[in-house]
């Protein structure tokens, strides 16, 4: 699956090119959803590690791109946003734009990187004999090949650049900060993230070679789930003006 980081990096593109459709006093909301958008659908990923955890790795995908990157959420956030009522016209554009960085989020996993996508869920599991629509699987069929004789070297070098995606992140944030407030101080703030970020990629990257698959996923995803990811998304909030304003700059 294309790493939550690099979605957020789509979702920034998205959210600049997005921006004018929604009224100037609606910006902020419409261009943090449509970022949030784009990162919230592996929120999945914490009931997913809680099954891997248990001890049910092979009901892995039995959570992670089901209801959280279903098509049928997306459907709801935009059904929620046309039927707002005026007086609620800021929820209006924030049920748009989670739909719209939804979209990008369902688009990259849809076509990127050996996994399924259950886009039709639960549809794609009921009735459990014939299921009423597919889940949606690019890749079904091909085995992530065996580097230099390590069968799980390239899935766990994948996992590695979960964490060197949300240093880019990171990165980006802080280079929209100064571009929008040069002096901006608050940004140093993401330096010392972004730092840790890369030296934690280094340490799993290292991990890839020399651990199994399964040692692996608890080495990216304990300082992914716990530390970099909510911090990731909490700056994507608290940055929301910055975002906004950045996305409204003609280029």
């Amino acid at each position: 699956m294309p790493q939550n980081g690099l979605h957020g990096l789509v979702g920034l593109a998205a959210a600049k090119q997005l921006a004018p459709l929604a009224p100037r006093e609606e910006a902020v909301p419409f261009v943090t959803a449509i970022t949030l958008g784009a990162m919230l659908p592996d929120i999945d990923m914490y009931p997913t590690a809680v099954v891997f955890l248990s001890g049910r790795e092979d009901l892995v995908y039995a959570v992670h791109r089901t209801l959280a990157h279903s098509l049928w959420v997306l459907l709801l956030l935009i059904g929620a946003g046309a039927v707002a009522r005026e007086r609620w016209k800021t929820g209006r554009w924030i049920c748009w734009g989670l739909a719209l960085g939804g979209f990008t989020h369902v688009f990259l996993d849809a076509f990127f990187w050996f996994a399924p996508l259950d886009l039709f869920w639960p549809l794609s599991r009921l009735p459990p004999d014939r299921p009423l629509l597919p889940v949606i699987h690019l890749w079904s069929g091909m085995r992530l090949p065996a580097l230099w004789g390590k069968p799980d070297l390239l899935e766990n070098s994948l996992m590695a650049f979960e964490l060197a995606a949300l240093a880019l992140y990171l990165l980006a944030l802080r280079r929209i900060s100064r571009q929008v407030n040069p002096r901006c101080p608050a940004a140093e703030g993401l330096i010392r993230w972004e730092r840790w970020a890369w030296i934690s990629f280094g340490i799993s990257f290292v991990g890839a070679v020399v651990l199994p698959s399964s040692a692996q996923k608890v080495l990216v995803h304990v300082p992914y789930l716990l530390a970099f990811l909510p911090y990731c998304w909490w700056q994507t909030v608290k940055r929301r003006e910055t975002i906004a304003t950045w996305s409204l700059r003609e280029s």
